[in-house]
């Protein structure tokens, strides 16, 4: 079963999406680039209470497979307010 996660990667690359892990990889399905955070309490609020109002996605056109070894930060995302 997939999780909606906010990933920090390596270059500072900030992903949204549905985690489906495997041993060396995550698999990012309905990802997006996170461009504006749109939050005054950084990306914890973000997560918990999903989209603000000056949020800015930009959806990935497909999944992306992402090498855990550059992934900085996982934190999982309150499900309920990211459907």
């Amino acid at each position: 079963m997939s999780k909606i996660n906010i990933l920090v990667l390596d270059r500072g690359w900030v992903v949204v999406g549905e985690c489906w892990e495997s041993e060396d990889n995550i698999l990012l399905k309905n990802g997006s680039t996170v461009k504006r955070w749109g939050t005054t309490h950084g990306l914890g609020e973000l997560a918990n209470l999903g989209i603000r109002e000056n949020t800015s996605l930009n959806p990935f056109n497909g999944d992306v497979l992402i090498n855990k070894k550059f992934i900085i930060m996982k934190i999982e995302c309150n499900q309920d307010a990211w459907k």
